[in-house]
């Protein structure tokens, strides 16, 4: 539109006054002037629009309410748990590294690998109850739901699961008391425990004022969610009105998934599940 305009104007111009008169020459410069201004009106206006609609942002972002409920924290006592450890998992401090790092998988256990690729790195981000918080602010989310990462306590002996997971349940409970009103949780439950012990836990769980719910990986007890190993444990839950949260999580056994287990890494199988995928495959 604009090239078209001035196109026109120019013509006007020559026709008006002769293409070797001073009036044409005023003209035109006139006109290619008024062009110009319109040109900057219109980004003026494009400008003040941009703000307006920034400002209208910004001010909604402030007044919603956002709760993150994925996201994760280790406290305390789960990184001195860690940290006492040398078989996977546990956490790795190496003089020739500026980081510790979280060996989480077998296959990052491997002494031919350099420090630095090794696991993962696990700095305050990860057991700072303020880094969490910084992050919300920055990210104007009011509440976090915060809950432990895998591998939570998966890997504990049976003997030692319940009373690690009252210890680390009842910290992040506390955890959550500091703040009030901006942290809430979901427990841990002791899987590796006797059925008893995981369904006193989820009993338990329900008298921890800043608790919601229990966050659970997609392996379950190690053979998917419908093993009837965990029927106890799904009736304990759904008596206690206990939200589950279902983490992904690396995937099943091939004794359980199948042939083409290793293709799938995070995954939330049952067998019901996999048995079907195979088919259709």
């Amino acid at each position: 539109m604009t090239k078209a305009f001035g196109e026109s104007s120019l013509k006007f111009a020559s026709l008006s006054f002769g293409p070797d008169s001073d009036h044409a020459t005023r003209g035109v410069s006139s006109l290619l002037e008024f062009e110009q201004a319109i040109q900057d009106k219109k980004v003026e206006i494009s400008k003040q629009r941009r703000q307006s609609f920034e400002k209208k942002r910004v001010t909604a972002i402030g007044k919603m309410t956002t709760v993150d409920i994925h996201t994760h924290i280790y406290p305390p006592s789960f990184m001195a748990l860690l940290r006492s450890r040398t078989t996977v998992p546990y956490i790795r401090t190496d003089p020739s590294s500026p980081t510790s790092r979280l060996i989480i998988l077998p296959n990052d256990d491997d002494p031919s690998l350099p420090p630095s690729s090794r696991g993962r790195p696990i700095g305050p981000d990860y057991h700072d109850v303020t880094k969490k918080l910084e992050f919300m602010a920055t990210h104007n989310i009011t509440t976090s739901v915060i809950s432990l990462a895998n591998p939570w306590l998966d890997f504990l002996p049976s003997h030692e699961a319940a009373a690690a997971a009252k210890l680390i349940n009842n910290e992040m409970d506390e955890i959550c008391a500091q703040h009030e009103g901006r942290l809430f949780a979901f427990g841990t439950l002791p899987l590796s425990a006797p059925p008893s012990d995981i369904i006193a836990e989820v009993h338990r769980l329900r008298t921890l004022p800043h608790t919601r719910g229990v966050i659970m990986g997609t392996t379950g007890l190690g053979s998917g969610l419908d093993d009837p190993t965990l029927d106890p444990v799904w009736a304990a839950l759904a008596e206690t009105s206990t939200l589950v949260f279902l983490h992904p999580h690396y995937g099943l056994p091939s004794s359980v998934y199948g042939p083409r287990a290793s293709e799938y890494g995070h995954v939330l199988p049952s067998r019901w599940a996999s048995h079907s995928r195979r088919r259709s495959l």
